[in-house]
């Protein structure tokens, strides 16, 4: 027979604010207590969580690019393939890089700071997939594109190969929090991840990035003037 082992404890509270939760859970059919304890396990998880990014950091520990990349290895798209600039030619993988970026934008954005509750893990699931569709048809647009340029280049699908695996890894690491989100009531919350601030920073920087990026790539794409800024119309470098 297993007994669990139940503690007492007591915080203080505006009056006010404790009403308010009394009716907010009242409204769902349970209790204040019952609330505060699903409250008090799903913060308990969070440890869980910030454990398992720790150890997988540790294990990616001993990964390291083959660099030093400079500026003209490591940003194919712009420096070397120069896309903006080889007009509708490149349109179709630019304006896929620009689709995609809109959802790497709304994952880079909102995971750091909301949590994405009930019907909302479906909306944030249906993200994720959409992006996973743009990617796998960006590799094969891309032989059709590229093919003036005699393929993509080595290094870039070496640096797809990595993506792909962090994003897995990501994505791994995601899955124990999308179940909790989705048994939750539907819901968009503010309530920060348990990372460290500048890691929260670092990835809405991200997301504003990709969206200039995006916005970047659909101009271009749409053919519009000054689109190859800074190249010129059908320049590119091949090697």
């Amino acid at each position: 027979m297993y007994t669990a082992v139940v503690k007492r404890i007591t915080f203080s509270a505006d009056a006010d604010l404790i009403e308010k939760a009394r009716q907010v859970a009242k409204s769902e059919n349970k209790t204040l207590n019952a609330a505060f304890r699903e409250w008090l396990e799903s913060y308990a998880s969070r440890l869980g969580a910030v454990q398992a990014h720790r150890a997988l950091m540790e294990r990616l520990r001993h990964i390291h690019g083959a660099g030093p990349y400079p500026r003209d290895e490591m940003n194919y798209h712009e420096w070397k393939a120069r896309l903006p600039a080889r007009g509708r030619k490149a349109a179709p993988e630019l304006m896929l890089h620009a689709s995609r970026d809109l959802f790497y934008a709304i994952l880079f954005s909102t995971l750091p700071w909301l949590r994405w509750e009930g019907a909302w893990t479906a909306a944030l699931l249906a993200v994720i997939a959409a992006e996973i569709v743009l990617t796998l048809w960006d590799f094969v647009i891309e032989i059709a594109v590229r093919r003036e340029l005699g393929d993509v280049y080595a290094g870039e699908r070496v640096t797809h190969a990595l993506m792909g695996i962090l994003y897995g890894a990501m994505l791994a690491m995601l899955v124990p929090t999308l179940l909790n989100w989705w048994q939750r009531p539907t819901g968009l919350l503010f309530e920060t991840a348990p990372i460290p601030y500048w890691t929260r920073v670092a990835l809405t920087a991200m997301g504003v990035g990709v969206i200039l990026s995006g916005t970047r790539d659909l101009y271009a794409a749409l053919g519009l003037p000054g689109g190859a800024w800074p190249w010129k119309t059908g320049q590119s470098r091949a090697g």
